[in-house]
């Protein structure tokens, strides 16, 4: 607010902030040991009071060992909160083969990963402005396609008002996306990625005739694949555009 000082920087309320940081604490992740053992301990006293399943830190993995000794407190409490059946999520930006859930803020996986990955991203801008341009719900749901296909998770900013409302444009791509789910949802939730493409290129390269985008012929092709890689599986295929032409 315009001419209030911040109590931040007021000594007399360091111990609501922090005391006032050295001139060259500028980055991302503080250098200060203090303020790496006041974070640990924010975090703990969280997660030892109210357990819960997923774990978030805009940043890579904080403070090497003091963000390891952070990890294995919330690993192990959630497994034993849990009676041995851990539920716990952790996501950072940065990979780790597998430790947590990588985060990709704006970005997405190349190719299948073996480990389970997370993209953060918006429908728009991160906060509410006039006049910004949304995805519509179709490059949504393609993206949400992509992504869980990758082995991937898709968290979604959904763009409110300074009220906390959402406007009508910005309720119709939620309302889009929604209707799309009872007859996609399937080859979303609780799938795995099938990494065959290889395999799978060889197998077309033996049909004669040329493949178009063809409903018939695209439904042909699917039944091939299922039935020469993934016998007794079920395989789902999304297709982005029309099948009639």
């Amino acid at each position: 607010m315009a001419g209030v000082p911040y109590d931040g920087a007021d000594p007399q309320y360091a111990d609501l902030y922090h005391t006032k940081a050295a001139p060259d604490d500028k980055a991302w992740l503080t250098t200060n040991p203090d303020y790496m053992k006041e974070w640990y301990a924010n975090v703990k006293e969280l997660v030892d009071t109210y357990h819960p399943d997923l774990l978030y830190s805009d940043s890579k993995l904080p403070f090497d060992e003091v963000g390891r000794s952070m990890l294995a407190n919330f690993y192990n409490g959630n497994f034993a909160f849990h009676n041995g059946s851990p539920t716990a999520i952790y996501n950072c930006k940065e990979a780790s083969n597998g430790k947590w859930v990588q985060d990709l803020e704006r970005g997405v996986q190349g190719d299948i990963n073996p480990y389970p990955w997370q993209t953060d991203t918006s429908i728009g801008d991160w906060f509410y402005q006039t006049g910004q341009k949304y995805k519509t719900g179709t490059e949504v749901i393609q993206m949400l396609v992509d992504i869980v296909s990758k082995n991937g998770n898709l968290l979604i900013n959904v763009v409110q008002t300074p009220e906390g409302e959402l406007e009508p444009d910005v309720l119709k791509i939620v309302e889009d996306i929604a209707a799309r789910m009872p007859a996609n949802g399937k080859g979303i939730y609780g799938t795995r990625p099938r990494k065959f493409m290889a395999r799978a290129r060889q197998l077309l390269k033996k049909i004669k005739r040329k493949v178009s985008f063809r409903a018939l012929q695209i439904r042909a092709v699917i039944n091939l694949l299922i039935s020469a890689l993934l016998p007794g599986k079920q395989l789902i295929c999304f297709l982005h555009g029309s099948a009639a032409r």
